[in-house]
């Protein structure tokens, strides 16, 4: 595979592109040597893709009875491979729809490649689904994108709604962090014993930009894989219908990526560049930006290298067991193994400034743990306090929100107030505790492990007392211990502005100061009380703290995500869990102890339901 060489007596800043299949094990240096000096070869290789290929006409799209019906003048359907409706009498042009048919790997048309639906061609998009028995939707966008319309809402949110000659019932709905599944009961009007119903499911991925790619390849790997575990056991599927706005950019990038997994698991090597050359034969400018193009290899490189760490609950003691077997010759584990691998891994953007100005160096416990800039909880600034928007806080995406949690450090005497703004503005209602106020050090930069030290400082008043931290006036007003942990109600005032909000804290009682529970039960027991808690209050984010932010607040954060994937999926994925984990705040599991105790604990809770297949 050749790429970026200079010929002999071109212009040094032409390259001469010739671009081949790529074996896997290549794929990363390949990936490397591409975004070397800012892209170059990237730039180079996509630049040289027409925009569209082969001997194709366009009479339909341009058609003036059909024009209007195009949401992007320069996103048109192909005569050869536009998605043909069966014509209404009496109505011209009503066989066309923005959408065409675009190749899978060795499956031709295993994918209609469509616009997102404008409010006059909703019905028109319904039919198109109807009449090519098509069972998947995939949509790639949200309706609304920067205040623009990018895509009509064609769906009813609850009940039924009519669309020409069909009616579409939401009969499901589940939401995950980064998509929603909807499930719909499609049927034609005029039947009325109803025998001609269908089953629809769309996937409706939510965190893509337009024109860009998503913050971590892992998020779309997952949803892809669970369209294609929801998808692939019907056998009277017919087309996938994909679209996103225009259906060219998001559409084409999620297309190759799952046909590049196809030929990676039959062939062991990619081939982007050509097969993105194919299908622009098909619909032009399918992967419609360079960020889009360089996602791709991203995406398989991720693919590659880390693609088969979902266990399922079936197989998960099993596969725990093999991994708590030393190797014979490091006399390590798979667990150290596995953790090792997912601590070596590179972190996008680890910008940190604001943590590390010369003001707020001394707001944080530990100089190892300092939020990244992208995703630091932004406190609002107080007048005449210049860096009084900084705290050591992270927001943390969990399974089915993003920012579910606030994982923050123990406050310290200086940021006890700080921390109670942080309650009110980010309307939390729910804090977790996970440290005693003073333990041995293990957690601390301390050397002594024998000698113990403030860990968190207490930021709450007595039972019945009332304290005031900045503007806000904290009275104490319950208090239960449960056994493994205390619950503690507190009434938080705001003096300055009004208002009343109740907040209840869950300190954590059964972590000991060396090491790690004996059992998962007990904090799984927590987490699903504090989660129950935040669920009737309905107000994110759950804050978590132990000392630091990282360790034990990485494991409780790790936990929910894990049980809350099991419920919906019946899998789980350590590896994947904790690495995303780190990407948003640095040393989160922080050993392959804590590590180890995810899978432990999540065992623990399985035994408790006798059988896995029940666990549901």
């Amino acid at each position: 595979m050749q790429l970026g060489y200079v010929n002999p007596g071109m212009q040094p800043d032409v390259f001469d592109i010739q671009v081949g299949p790529c074996p896997i094990g290549q794929l990363e240096n390949e990936y490397l040597r591409r975004i070397a000096n800012g892209n170059a070869m990237f730039q180079a290789e996509f630049k040289s893709l027409p925009e569209s290929t082969g001997n194709i006409t366009k009479e339909a799209s341009l058609n003036e009875i059909n024009k209007d019906k195009n949401r992007y003048i320069n996103i048109i359907a192909y005569d050869q491979t536009r998605v043909r409706l069966q014509e209404i009498d009496d109505e011209p042009g009503s066989d066309y729809i923005n959408a065409c048919y675009v190749d899978g790997y060795k499956h031709p048309a295993k994918f209609i490649a469509s616009q997102g639906p404008r409010e006059d061609t909703v019905n028109d998009f319904w039919r198109m689904v109807w009449e090519q028995n098509s069972t998947t939707i995939v949509m790639l966008t949200k309706c609304f994108e920067h205040g623009k319309e990018k895509c009509a809402q064609y769906w009813p949110d609850a009940g039924t709604g009519t669309y020409g000659p069909l009616t579409v019932t939401c009969e499901d709905n589940v939401t995950c962090c980064d998509y929603v599944i909807r499930k719909f009961s499609v049927a034609e009007v005029e039947d009325e014993e109803g025998i001609h119903a269908r089953s629809v499911t769309q996937f409706h991925y939510l965190g893509w930009p337009d024109f860009g790619a998503p913050e971590y390849p892992y998020s779309v790997l997952s949803f892809l894989k669970r369209v294609r575990q929801m998808t692939y056991a019907k056998s009277d599927k017919g087309n996938i219908v994909i679209h996103c706005s225009a259906g060219v950019g998001r559409t084409g990038t999620y297309i190759l990526i799952d046909t590049m997994i196809e030929m990676i698991a039959n062939e062991k090597k990619v081939d982007i560049y050509n097969f993105i050359y194919k299908i622009r034969s098909q619909r032009n400018l399918l992967v419609q930006s360079i960020v889009q193009y360089i996602f791709i290899h991203r995406a398989l490189v991720e693919e590659y290298k880390f693609g088969h760490t979902e266990v399922d609950l079936m197989n998960l003691t099993k596969y725990y067991l093999t991994l708590t077997k030393p190797d014979p010759e490091t006399q390590k584990s798979g667990v150290d193994k596995e953790y090792r691998m997912v601590a070596s891994q590179h972190v996008e953007d680890t910008k940190q400034e604001w943590g590390n100005k010369e003001a707020n160096k001394e707001k944080n416990r530990l100089r190892q743990v300092v939020p990244y800039d992208r995703n630091r909880v932004k406190l609002e600034r107080m007048i005449g306090e210049e860096h009084s928007d900084y705290i050591n806080a992270s927001f943390i995406h969990g399974y089915e929100n993003r920012r579910a949690y606030v994982a923050t450090q123990g406050p310290l005497p200086k940021t006890a107030s700080d921390f109670w703004r942080m309650v009110w503005e980010e309307q939390s209602s729910t804090i977790v505790m996970l440290t005693k106020l003073s333990e041995r050090g293990q957690e601390s930069d301390s050397n002594n492990s024998q000698s113990h030290e403030e860990v968190c400082h207490r930021y709450w008043p007595d039972q019945g007392d009332s304290s005031t931290q900045s503007y806000l006036a904290i009275q104490h007003v319950n208090e239960s211990d449960q056994g493994e942990y205390i619950v503690r109600d507190f009434q938080l005032t705001n003096t300055k502005g009004g208002g009343l909000r109740n907040i209840r804290q869950y300190h954590f009682q059964d972590w000991p100061e060396v090491g790690m529970p004996e059992s998962g039960v007990s904090l799984i027991k927590l987490i699903g009380e504090a989660h129950k808690h935040q669920k009737n209050i309905n107000q994110f984010p759950i804050i978590v703290h132990g000392s630091s932010g990282a360790g034990r607040t990485g494991v409780f954060c790790a936990l929910s995500i894990l049980l809350a994937r099991i419920q919906a999926e019946g899998v789980v994925d350590v590896f994947q869990t904790v690495r995303t984990l780190r990407q948003q705040r640095p040393h989160m599991v922080q050993d392959p102890t804590q590590y180890q105790f995810c899978y432990k604990a999540v065992l623990n809770h399985l035994d408790s339901y006798g059988t896995y297949a029940n666990y549901k």
